[in-house]
């Protein structure tokens, strides 16, 4: 061969390797409402540091998430995305629960909702844009992707869109990147501060007088604002990145290959690693008998409290219900499908680990119905046995998904949670415990009554209180006019981002029971005069 026809060769070989290299990605090209969104995206960024992560819940909340889903729409109107008409329902879920925070004044439905809304705001965006209409059986999918993979993915957009605006103008980008020099420069700057004041004591009072006028504010300003702009990046990444669809969307050919790379355990292996534990489960229930059954014929097993009583079953079914989960989990997610389906003998194992669960959380709640008789509610109680209605409905939905094949499960375990967190977040727990203790007090359903507890709840739950004043045992009616006394006259929300109707309403309209106390002891003067029994 000569020296040529090598040359040639190689030749060909290099152009042709050339061209399997796949081109580089276009460069993202932005608008001019695509600039101004990322800009404003800097502002939200901030606002949500500012108003929701400081977990000042109130108003502040409110007006953030709705704010950025009004904004939201006018950018997907103008990038010409439509609507179907599930979009627009969802979009009503949305706002709903944004006015939670407006409308509620417990600390943990408030802190749940602060993080279940963002996540269904980055789920409606991606579905808007998809042209998603309705919850799909892959949910699993479009929930990674709208929440993690399109924001992540564009995570840089905002900054390049910034950066874009910045290189029209003459010197825009040299003052771009000074002001990002300077936003690096902080910490390090930050650092030599604390240094320099350790090692002289005239510069560490200078310094000492700037932040007692206006240092403090700047850091924790500075500090928001460098917590904000990450979160201003995710929140461009993901409307930029839901618009341009620079993601793919997870089709259901997709989701099926996908699927299909995991299915490699024989459903004759998952099968037979669940009949120990089925087996297991059969005799735990048999020797049990007695035990849980109590529950249902409402008497205590000897040697048992009913609080002990009630949170042991607690505890089992926590156990019981996180493994039977992972097993369903782990049999529905590898065993290998035939002609497209899942195995007869998976569905059976599945319907029954589900029906297991289902018998304790029956027996469960039953014991928790009699503690809660006894002894009347609490927040914990109250929360313990949603949560358990929440696991109820969720194994209800297995069973009639594994009954069913064309049953939606992730539909109807979504449509099941929202439900519920619509009950927690709008269902007034905190006030209707109060007013569940002092009915069932009053009527004689429980033989005391713990007022101390009610001061783990919002004060507004205290109007509930009020008929407890003319009680005739008069501890109970002195505690409740310290109790009903003590909210009314509490300090009102500490910052304004922080106010919420109800707590208004209640301060409002109760403040004749602001001298609750001394209406009391007038009342036992009149019944016991020149008494001293309350001292």
């Amino acid at each position: 061969m000569s020296e040529g026809q090598t040359m040639t060769e190689n030749n060909n070989t290099y152009i042709n390797s050339a061209a399997d290299i796949p081109p580089s990605p276009p460069k993202p090209t932005f608008s001019a409402g695509e600039i101004v969104t990322a800009f404003l995206s800097l502002l939200f960024g901030y606002g949500f540091v500012k108003l929701v992560m400081t977990m000042h819940y109130g108003i502040g909340a409110s007006i953030f998430f709705l704010a950025f889903m009004l904004f939201a729409i006018i950018f997907l109107t103008k990038s010409g995305v439509s609507f179907k008409a599930g979009n627009l329902v969802s979009l009503g879920v949305i706002f709903a629960f944004s006015l939670s925070f407006l409308l509620s004044n417990d600390p943990l439905v408030n802190f749940l909702n602060s993080l279940l809304v963002p996540a269904m705001i980055a789920y409606w965006i991606y579905s808007v844009c998809y042209g998603i209409g309705s919850i799909r059986e892959k949910l699993y999918y479009d929930f990674t992707k709208s929440v993690f993979a399109v924001p992540f993915g564009n995570f840089g957009t905002c900054a390049t869109g910034i950066s874009a605006s910045a290189r029209k103008t003459g010197n825009g980008k040299n003052i771009f990147l000074a002001i990002m020099g300077l936003i690096v420069a902080i910490p390090l700057t930050l650092v030599v501060i604390g240094l320099l004041s350790s090692s002289d004591a005239m510069f560490e009072s200078v310094f000492e007088d700037i932040f007692e006028n206006f240092g403090m504010h700047a850091i924790i300003f500075i500090v928001q604002v460098m917590i904000g702009v990450p979160i201003a990046f995710y929140l461009f990444g993901l409307l930029y990145g839901s618009v341009h669809k620079t993601t793919a969307e997870a089709t259901d050919e997709y989701c099926e290959n996908a699927s299909a790379k995991r299915r490699i355990l024989s459903d004759i292996l998952l099968c037979s690693a669940v009949t120990p534990i089925c087996i297991l489960y059969v005799i735990f229930f048999v020797i049990q008998v007695p035990y849980f059954l109590s529950a249902f014929t409402n008497t205590l097993p000897d040697g048992y409290s009913y609080a002990e009583y009630a949170r042991r079953g607690f505890f089992e079914l926590s156990t019981v219900a996180v493994i039977n989960l992972c097993a369903i989990a782990v049999m529905q997610a590898f065993s290998k499908k035939k002609e497209g389906k899942t195995s007869r003998g998976v569905s059976v194992y599945t319907i029954i680990l589900s029906a297991f669960t289902l018998l304790l959380i029956a027996t469960a709640l039953s014991k928790m119905f009699m503690y809660i008789g006894n002894y009347g509610l609490t927040l914990k109680r109250l929360h313990t046995t949603w949560f358990m209605i929440l696991l109820a409905l969720v194994f209800v939905m297995i069973i009639i998904r594994a009954a069913v094949k064309k049953f939606n499960l992730a539909k109807g375990i979504t449509y099941a949670f929202v439900v519920m967190m619509a009950i927690l977040t709008f269902g007034d727990f905190h006030g209707n415990i109060v007013r569940y203790n002092v009915y069932a007090y009053q009527n004689g359903m429980i033989d005391n009554i713990d007022i101390s507890m009610f001061y783990k709840l919002s004060d507004e739950a205290a109007r509930y209180a009020v008929p407890l004043l003319e009680d005739e045992d008069l501890n109970v009616a002195r505690d409740a006019a310290t109790y009903i006394a003590d909210s009314v006259n509490a300090s009102e929300y500490e910052d304004i981002r922080g106010f919420n109707i109800p707590e208004y309403v209640f301060r409002q309209s109760h403040t004749e029971y602001s001298d609750a106390e001394e209406v009391f002891y007038e009342r036992v003067e009149k019944l016991y005069p020149h008494s001293f029994i309350f001292v």
